[in-house]
């Protein structure tokens, strides 16, 4: 199973785990009747289902002035090959240190993989 960005979060919020404040549009229009939910400055990020959103574009800081163009140029690209769809906009976090936490099924064994490293961000592929 794999989930989007904006769904894995909405699990971590039903289980008391903090997750930026933010939410999921689906045309840049969208995003005028909730910039005032947002900080002035925010970032967007494009729900597709690939690795390396960050560098092939796909997220986007942006602001109040500049936040429904930033959108719609977003809207406008394919990230990998997938057209974006739906856009999470939320808040912007000043990150000290990012995590990598991962459970895939080995289907020769037929069990749980768990891979959590302290080294995450967007380089852990490489």
């Amino acid at each position: 199973m794999k989930f989007l960005e904006h769904e894995a979060k909405s699990v971590f919020a039903d289980y008391g785990i903090p997750v930026p404040r933010g939410f999921v549009i689906r045309s840049a229009d969208e995003l005028a009747g909730y910039l005032e939910q947002l900080p002035p400055e925010f970032v967007l990020k494009a729900q597709v289902d690939v690795g390396g959103r960050g560098k092939a574009g796909g997220i986007l800081k942006t602001d109040w002035k500049n936040g429904i163009a930033t959108a719609k140029g977003l809207f406008e690209k394919e990230i990998k090959g997938v057209p974006v769809r739906e856009i999470l906009a939320e808040e912007r976090l000043e990150i000290q240190h990012e995590y990598y936490a991962s459970i895939a099924v080995d289907r020769s064994t037929k069990e749980a993989l768990i891979l959590f490293t302290e080294e995450g961000g967007v380089d852990i592929g490489t």
